[in-house]
Parts: structure tokens; C-alpha cells; sequence
């Protein structure tokens, strides 16, 4: 089936190639399925795969490392109760910095002192950072989108765009400037590796790869308030709207709300069981959830019957979330009032990794389902009691907590809290300013010491 979907008369013969080359399949490994229900994208299990890439079994409970991502010194991470001898994933030191993590000024490099000139290339170019409008304002006109032959720097935001390079000068540098951790475990060869030439085979082989994502880099390291949900401010207006509203009412209020609600849970998120989706790295405590998250969803769906919700691309629904016009509002519209739980579980589990979707259950008045392990920056948003980490459990035992869940005062009384919080957090300007000013210095940092 995934042969035939190839344009042309590619056939299997040149997917198979494709995959033993480390070079992704044109155009269908976002997640798409291809024929029926369960046939996910992705790499190939019976395939070669890159160098790095440990898939894990479907059935067992995940279990995270006590501190999944560690910085003991510059540019390591430690596995847990480790010497720092073994048993380490090596990430580079984040640019700006110097030997024991001091600054050493906001964008060194050639291009320093002067607008850092990039180009957006691929079919994903519109899912990195500089993609977005809030981003490109904070940074004030530092680093200029432009046409490829003026760049200093070809950027791009998927491993396949490497497929479709426009043409390149000898002095220009190449970044993959990945925002989806989801696609980088998944398709990128040694998503840990900061700097690498391109394979063999690759038109322009033996060029240096700088790869800045979640892994390698401190971008996507924030304060106060995660990336994504600052990507459009749409986001802020809502969730100060509706957790304000929200805070409004008393603890015994939200009690008997949450124990009166239709549906015990809901799962809005592609349906995914593949094994390639659980992944894991655990040394970093970065480990492939989406399979994990269909199975619980799948276990709560088969003990709760009509009291739980699974809807998403893969569970009978046309079209997909992404495809309509306000993905967002018509998921809040549709959950509010209606869910005692609602699932935040992400695709991938880091520690820097918080998407929409915790404050999106709190919007719309249920318990966000999550797996955090210690050390997670869930921890640091949320107050605890407010939500329920699934964390370490099989589906069939999260599925029993999940469905056996019935509020009591102290859990009221944090999920209260936890409303008036996530109000005065999303409504306070100087602190979203001020995420965006560093994830901006980030950037400029980053992308300059690339093109040095």
C-alpha cells in the first residue's frame, strides 16, 4: 500500500532503498495512515533503521528515569545514577556559552552585528519557530526570511525536506530547525547529534547538518511558559477567558461538576499502534507516547463504553483536527462542560515538551490525564492534585484510575487553584513578553553560531 501511494513508478524497489538510506518516503510521514485502520507511516519494523533509533514493544508500562534530563555540566546529560563514565547521551554546548555554561553575548559568529539572512525551505516550513508571527516580532528584525541565493543559512524543519535542497553556495550553512520532538525520534537519524555531514547519496553529501531542536539545543528550554502555546496568541486570549470564568467558581462547585460530567474521559488524538511510536531514549527520559496513549485510550474506551470519548484522524473521523478552519476552538467547544477528564498526554515525553493541551483541559473544565516523570516541567505548571499522571502505569491500570476517579475536596480545591493560576499566568503580558524575548535570544544565538 505505501509503495503505491510513491508518485511515479517508484514502487517498492526505490522505498526500500529509501529506507535502508536513512531518506524518508516523499510526502507521507506526518502521521498519515495509508489503507486501513492502524497502517501508520513511519519507519519501516522490518527495515534497516538509523543509527540511534530503539523501538519498543506494544504492552508494557512506560517507566521514566527519576530525573529524565540533566545537565551536570556543559553540553552532558547523565543517565540516572550514573558516574557521567556510561551510559550518556552527548548534546553539544548551547551556542552563546562558554565552558561552565557562561554567556558569552547574545549572537556570536561571522554574521554578528548584522541581520542574520535565512530561508525557510520544504514542505514543512511552516512548522519551525520563525514560522510564526509572535516569534518573527520578538525578534526584531535580527534574523530576515528571504530568498535562498541571499541566505546566509538554509534552514528547514523535517529530516525529508533534505529530499528537495534548493540549490546551495559553497559559504551558505544548513540548519534543521525542528519544533516536533514526535518527528525527530521518528525520522531523524541521531536526533542527539547536533552536527553531522549528509549521507551518502544525498546530492549535497559530505555538507555539514546543524541539528537545532529540543534535543541539542536550549531554545525550546523555557521560564515560565512553553513554546507552542506561544506561537499564536489566540492560545493566551482563550485560556484567560475561560480559566478566569472558570476560577470563578467555588471549590465544592467544581466538585460536584466534575462528579456530574457525561463523560468520564476524552481522548481527541490521532489513533496510533505502530510500535515504531514507543521509541525510547531513555538515558535522555525522551520516549515515544503515542501508541501508549492509543492503548490507554483504547482501555478506557473498552471498560467505559459511552462515558469515553476517543475521536481524532484514525478513529472513524473526516477530516482531520488539522484540516479545519479553528482546530482549537472547535475542541474547546466541543469538550467544554462535558468531560471530568480530558487527555493532555503528549506525543513525546521530554522535560521541556508541554504543548496546548494541559491548559486546554483546564479551559474546558476537566482534569488533564498526563504522563510527566520526575524532573518534567508539567510539575512546575500545574499544581499538583490538579491533574492525573499516568505516568509508569499499564493502559488497563490507567484506564482504572482514569475511570474510577471522583474528585474529592482536596482535588477540587487544587483544580480551583490551578484555574485562578493558569488565568493570572496566560493574562500577564510582561511574562509572555519575556518568554519570547528569550526564546528570540535563543534563536539568534543558535542560528548564528550555525552559520559561523
Amino acid at each position: 500500500q505505501r509503495a503505491q501511494a510513491l508518485p511515479g513508478e517508484q514502487g517498492l524497489p526505490q522505498l526500500r532503498r529509501q529506507v535502508r538510506a536513512g531518506v524518508p518516503e516523499d510526502g507521507r510521514g506526518d502521521g498519515r495512515r495509508v489503507g486501513g485502520r492502524g497502517a501508520a507511516v513511519g519507519w519501516r519494523h522490518d527495515r534497516p533503521v538509523p543509527p540511534g533509533l530503539r523501538f519498543g514493544r506494544p504492552g508494557p508500562p512506560l517507566a521514566f528515569p527519576r530525573r529524565p534530563w540533566e545537565r551536570p555540566g556543559p553540553g552532558r546529560v547523565h543517565a540516572p545514577g550514573s558516574t557521567g563514565q556510561r551510559g550518556r547521551v552527548k548534546v553539544p554546548e548551547a551556542a552563546g556559552q562558554g565552558k561552565g555554561g557562561a554567556q558569552t553575548g547574545r549572537a556570536g559568529g561571522r554574521v554578528a552585528g548584522r541581520t542574520l539572512k535565512v530561508h525557510l525551505a520544504g514542505r514543512y516550513a511552516h512548522r519551525q519557530p520563525l514560522a510564526h508571527a509572535p516569534v518573527r516580532d520578538a525578534l526584531g528584525g535580527r534574523i530576515a526570511p528571504g530568498p535562498a541565493e541571499a541566505a546566509d543559512l538554509i534552514v528547514i524543519a523535517h529530516w525529508k525536506d533534505l529530499a528537495a535542497l534548493p540549490p546551495m553556495g559553497a559559504g551558505q550553512g544548513l540548519v534543521l530547525l525542528s519544533e516536533e520532538p514526535f518527528w525527530d525520534t521518528l525520522w531523524t537519524p541521531q536526533p542527539f547529534r547536533r552536527r553531522r555531514p549528509l549521507p551518502e547519496g544525498h546530492a549535497l553529501a559530505g555538507r555539514r547538518l546543524t541539528l537545532l531542536n529540543h534535543f541539542t539545543s536550549r531554545i525550546f528550554a523555557f521560564d515560565r511558559l512553553p513554546y507552542f502555546p506561544l506561537t499564536d496568541p489566540r492560545f493566551a486570549e482563550r485560556y484567560v477567558a475561560m480559566c478566569a470564568d472558570n476560577a470563578r467558581l467555588s471549590a465544592e462547585e467544581w466538585r460536584r461538576r466534575l462528579a456530574a460530567s457525561p463523560l468520564a474521559a476524552a481522548f481527541l488524538a490521532e489513533r496510533r499502534e505502530h510500535p515504531n511510536h514507543d521509541i525510547a531514549f531513555p538515558e535522555a527520559g525522551v520516549m515515544g507516547l503515542a501508541a501508549h496513549r492509543t492503548r490507554i485510550a483504547l482501555a478506557c474506551a473498552r471498560a467505559g463504553g459511552d462515558a469515553v470519548l476517543c475521536a481524532g484522524a484514525g478513529w472513524g473521523e473526516a477530516p482531520r483536527r488539522q484540516d479545519l478552519p479553528d482546530w482549537h476552538a472547535d475542541k474547546l467547544d466541543r469538550l467544554s462542560g462535558r468531560c471530568r477528564t480530558i487527555s493532555a498526554i503528549e506525543n513525546t515525553h521530554h522535560r521541556d515538551y508541554v504543548t496546548e493541551k494541559p491548559f486546554d483541559a483546564f479551559a474546558a473544565g476537566a482534569v488533564p490525564l498526563a504522563i510527566a516523570g520526575a524532573g518534567h516541567r508539567l510539575h512546575d505548571l500545574l499544581p499538583e492534585g490538579a491533574w492525573l499522571d499516568l505516568t509508569g502505569l499499564s493502559p488497563q491500570a490507567a484506564a482504572a484510575k482514569v475511570l474510577a476517579f471522583s474528585p474529592g475536596r482536596a482535588e477540587a480545591e487544587a483544580f480551583r487553584a490551578g484555574q485562578a493560576a493558569l488565568a493570572a499566568l496566560w493574562s500577564d503580558k510582561a511574562i509572555i513578553a519575556a518568554e519570547l524575548a528569550r526564546l528570540a535570544d535563543a534563536l539568534v544565538a543558535e542560528l548564528t553560531a550555525a552559520a559561523g
